[in-house]
């Protein structure tokens, strides 16, 4: 420990001023919230670290700020970030990068009127997101809240269905908008797609969840829910993670997915990645398997909450 004290100390890097220090971290291209592009300096030592992410944390949130004022409203009306929770640090809130990689965005209820019609403003609206969805994020929520102006019934559970699927569509079209011509999800929506027009997102897990009851859920409130659960990764599997949740009355819903393949690719898989047959007979858990479950969703904070830009 101590020879790498005296390394650290004789580092021309930190002989320099502190101030300029923090001039060359800001010299890094934040956002993208994610270590990947200044993984040299945070690895060198716990100073660098501390002070990169520091800095790494104030310019996302500026930008994350100035996004919320200037561009959201461009996309639909009423719209809002809502900043995650952080639990084990609550005392400095977000003050690690991993505190700021799972973002909400927050609609008015009614707007998905426009994905049940098919409009095509509706999806041109989603084009300001593209910066969102372009960040390093463990997970990118979208979430609707508020009653509905016609009546419900199953159809609006379709309807979340329906711009779930054009959104991970999408993502995948972004990436390699020839190699999957093939993709009958694609195919089937090609035209909302081309509304939205997508650029390549860094998601580990997409979800599109909704609250259309009457009053909305407190954050104090947790009710359960039941729905379908698929689920295919193992360590020699890269597969995907499946969630579909939906109350009886259609009023409370979930859907996800979660897949690195999907919506992070790296250069060991590739769009079709998939167990070998040999492997599949060996491995049942890389079969697609489906079972009943109940998950519970929970309220958004009340509108004096910190996490609300």
């Amino acid at each position: 420990m101590a020879s790498k004290q005296v390394a650290q100390l004789a580092s021309p890097f930190f002989k320099l001023p502190a101030e300029l220090r923090i001039a060359i971290y800001e010299l890094l291209d934040f956002p993208p919230v994610d270590n990947h592009q200044c993984r040299g300096i945070i690895l060198s030592c716990r100073q660098a670290k501390h002070e990169c992410e520091g800095v790494a944390i104030r310019m996302t949130k500026a930008w994350l700020v100035a996004f919320n004022k200037d561009v959201l409203p461009q996309s639909q009306p009423g719209s809002r970030i809502l900043l995650p929770l952080d639990t084990r640090t609550p005392t400095s809130m977000h003050a690690k990068f991993h505190t700021l990689r799972n973002l909400t965005l927050v609609f008015p209820g009614d707007s998905i009127q426009g994905c049940a019609d098919q409009n095509r403003h509706f999806f041109e609206r989603f084009r300001p997101l593209n910066a969102i969805f372009r960040l390093w994020l463990d997970s990118l929520t979208l979430h609707f809240r508020g009653p509905l102006e016609y009546p419900v019934d199953r159809s609006i559970s379709h309807t979340f269905r329906r711009l779930f699927f054009v959104l991970e569509s999408g993502l995948t079209f972004a990436h390699d908008p020839k190699g999957q011509w093939k993709e009958l999800k694609i195919n089937k929506y090609r035209h909302l797609v081309k509304y939205w027009k997508p650029v390549p997102a860094y998601i580990k897990k997409l979800v599109v969840s909704w609250d259309v009851t009457k009053e909305g859920l407190r954050s104090e409130e947790m009710v359960g829910i039941n729905g379908i659960c698929q689920k295919a990764p193992t360590a020699e599997c890269y597969g995907l993670r499946y969630h579909h949740v939906v109350s009886e009355d259609f009023l409370l819903g979930e859907e996800s997915r979660e897949s690195d393949c999907r919506f992070r690719p790296s250069t060991r898989e590739d769009w079709g990645a998939s167990p070998p047959s040999e492997h599949k007979k060996k491995c049942f858990k890389c079969g697609c398997r489906t079972f009943d479950y109940q998950r519970y969703a929970r309220g958004l904070p009340g509108e004096d909450d910190e996490r609300w830009l």
